[in-house]
């Protein structure tokens, strides 16, 4: 009987001494090893303040950083579990502040992507897009992910048609922007469409989102002004004498399509697609196109 109390007292003392053990590093953990990952809430300060007052949307559509947290606290704190709406990370602590939530030089991410075909080539790159139209960025309108990264959102006024028919406003999704406050660009063509100026734009169409995905390749996108005050029939006369607008006419009668587009049948506004007249309208815009870069090359 005796012997028997002793091992439960013994039995008890152990578990307890377990206890405590682990108890102590998790303490320690928690204390020691804060800056190498444990998870962490941050306060920041209202919208209103951020970047003299444009708040978040048009702070991430002037590329501008945003600001620093208040404070942060790790599960130590009371703070931590009495608000759960505060961001929280899993991640170092001195790198969550100085690299995520405060953007700088160190900060800003290159995106590359390995393009599925030769989007240098016009004809490629036609084919490969549903809608290439010339527009006008309106205002920024959300975010999303594209292929793992970032994606910004952008309403688009449609100023002239390439390849499609599409009008009023459409939704552009963009390649690039900021995730937890870090800003990351497309490497090759790394700068966030600006409200108020005026791109050549190829995109595919995501009927799940209904918004068109501009293709991030260099040669998919162009700036054409960023003359916000220039009317419709300006924009459409300086689209039609820009030369990268004239190589996407030329190049739309003989675009090649993508194999999976072909066997997915996601071939949008395929040119030997379209009825007689637009078929007919888009060969006359690409003749004249042709003769116009025919004749600024000879006059060079």
């Amino acid at each position: 009987m005796i012997k028997n109390i002793f091992a439960g007292i013994k039995s008890y003392i152990i578990r307890r001494k377990i206890f405590f053990i682990v108890v102590f590093l998790l303490l320690l953990v928690l204390v020691t090893w804060g800056p190498l990952g444990v998870p962490v809430r941050c306060l920041f300060p209202p919208p209103s303040a951020w970047n003299s007052g444009v708040g978040f949307q048009g702070a991430m559509a002037q590329q501008k950083p945003l600001p620093e947290p208040t404070k942060c606290y790790s599960p130590l704190h009371k703070e931590f579990w009495q608000h759960p709406e505060w961001p929280m990370t899993l991640e170092p602590i001195d790198d969550y502040i100085k690299y995520q939530y405060h953007p700088n030089p160190g900060s800003t991410y290159q995106i590359h992507l390995v393009y599925p075909a030769d989007y240098s080539n016009d004809a490629i790159l036609m084919g490969a897009s549903h809608n290439v139209f010339v527009g006008k960025v309106i205002a920024m309108v959300g975010n999303n992910d594209f292929v793992g990264n970032p994606a910004t959102q952008f309403s688009v006024e449609v100023i002239e048609n390439i390849k499609g028919d599409l009008k009023d406003t459409v939704v552009v999704n963009q390649s690039g922007g900021y995730r937890n406050g870090a800003l990351y660009l497309m490497e090759e063509n790394g700068a966030l469409m600006i409200p108020g100026d005026t791109y050549l734009l190829s995109t595919r169409y995501d009927p799940e989102g209904n918004y068109y995905t501009l293709n991030p390749h260099e040669n998919a996108s162009k700036l054409l002004t960023n003359d916000a005050n220039l009317n419709d029939a300006t924009l459409q006369s300086l689209a039609a004498q820009d030369s990268k607008v004239e190589s996407l006419e030329a190049a739309y009668p003989n675009e090649q399509l993508l194999d999976a587009d072909v066997a997915h049948a996601n071939t949008r506004n395929y040119y030997k697609s379209l009825p007689p007249e637009e078929k007919a309208a888009a060969q006359s815009r690409a003749d004249a196109a042709k003769a116009s870069l025919d004749a600024s090359a000879k006059a060079q």
